[in-house]
């Protein structure tokens, strides 16, 4: 019995293939549209191959129904990705660094796409204070959309995020993190735990030949 998923909604009513993975032609209409519109809005951003990586625990976004069109959106976002990695623009990947191998991945195809220049910033949080945020943030969302704000906020149970948890670094997205700071030419760390503060810078890195380069430029 094939197993319905909310992430499969998006895939099973627009593609053409038996294992939906080919879009059908007006949705590959649709999709050069929006990665057209989203690339032209970002003309005057340099082509200078230099990227920063933003990871730690995902904010609450628009829309409790986002994870319908979870798989359709990334694979826009991946077109959207390489052209402007083709291009050389400076961009910047925001994700929480839920899998090392894929976030590793993102980086080794900014480095073969001729990016000198890819820095890391972290933003941590503990298991805890994540979910009290995340409930916060649904509801003040919810409550907007019925005071005709807003698209509502997307629904992030507490069971998802404590499945996260991490007996050393507190959570899977900080270890990941540990595991490849190393790929990067300087790194952040900035501590988000406490309410009504800005994020404070906890640790940070710099590759000794970037300090030399900064210092000669």
């Amino acid at each position: 019995m094939p197993r319905w998923t909310w992430e499969s909604v998006g895939q099973t009513q627009h593609t053409i293939d038996p294992d939906h993975e080919i879009w059908s032609k007006a949705r590959r209409v649709l999709h050069d549209q929006i990665v057209s519109g989203r690339y032209g809005a970002a003309f005057g951003v340099p082509c200078q191959r230099r990227a920063v990586v933003a990871g730690g625990f995902d904010g609450l976004t628009p829309m409790e129904s986002a994870d319908l069109v979870h798989e359709e959106s990334s694979h826009v976002a991946k077109r959207l990705a390489r052209r402007a990695q083709a291009d050389g623009k400076n961009v910047i990947w925001d994700f929480t660094l839920a899998k090392a191998d894929s976030a590793e991945r993102r980086v080794e195809s900014l480095r073969a796409a001729g990016y000198a220049q890819v820095d890391a910033v972290f933003v941590d949080i503990s298991i805890e204070v994540s979910i009290r945020r995340a409930d916060s943030r649904h509801r003040d969302g919810h409550d907007a959309h019925r005071a005709g704000i807003g698209h509502g906020g997307r629904f992030v149970g507490a069971e998802m995020i404590r499945a996260l948890a991490n007996e050393t670094w507190g959570s899977r997205n900080r270890a990941n993190f540990e595991e490849i700071k190393h790929c990067f030419d300087a790194w952040s760390i900035y501590d988000n735990s406490a309410d009504g503060r800005a994020p404070i810078l906890s640790a940070s890195h710099v590759r000794a030949r970037d300090v030399a380069r900064s210092r000669s430029e």
